[in-house]
């Protein structure tokens, strides 16, 4: 049974239609992030350095400036600066090494250090209480330190 070329037409109208509906499901679900994360860093406790094993960020007179390898500072800093995260209860499945991290808050004297684990979306405080970030939010958090494509 041949297809007239309106039948075909239709077809691809039709199939093209489906296809837009299901990317538009999946970037929704995608870009969801859940209703219990709750934001890091607000107006009282505000980030003002942080170093990710050897890269860093530092907020100077409201600008943020990062470690000359980093090729994405402003970007890099608003996530952190902006990032969710939820609590967890108990230790999560790891699936990876962590990574140092070292936070300072604004007008406080110490440094928080914490790990962190980029793929897994997780992270875990000096006092051993587990966040999730997340999926929409964990990419951005690493550094682009090499323009090449892997």
């Amino acid at each position: 049974m041949a297809l007239t070329s309106r039948q075909r037409n239709n077809v691809i109208i039709l199939v093209s239609a489906v296809m837009i509906i299901a990317l538009s499901i999946m970037n929704r679900i995608t870009n969801h992030v859940p209703s219990d994360a709750h934001p890091l860093f607000d107006r009282t406790t505000q980030l003002e350095q942080l170093q990710l094993g050897q890269l860093w960020l530092a907020r100077q007179k409201n600008e943020w400036v990062c470690d000359d390898k980093v090729l994405n500072c402003s970007t890099w800093a608003k996530a952190w600066e902006k990032i969710k995260i939820s609590p967890l209860d108990g230790t999560p499945d790891i699936h990876e090494v962590a990574e140092e991290l070292v936070i300072k808050i604004r007008h406080r004297t110490t440094s928080q250090v914490w790990l962190f684990f980029p793929n897994d979306g997780l992270l875990k405080t000096e006092n051993n209480n587990w966040y999730q970030i997340p999926a929409s939010l964990k990419d951005k958090l690493i550094p682009i330190t090499n323009a090449k494509p892997k």
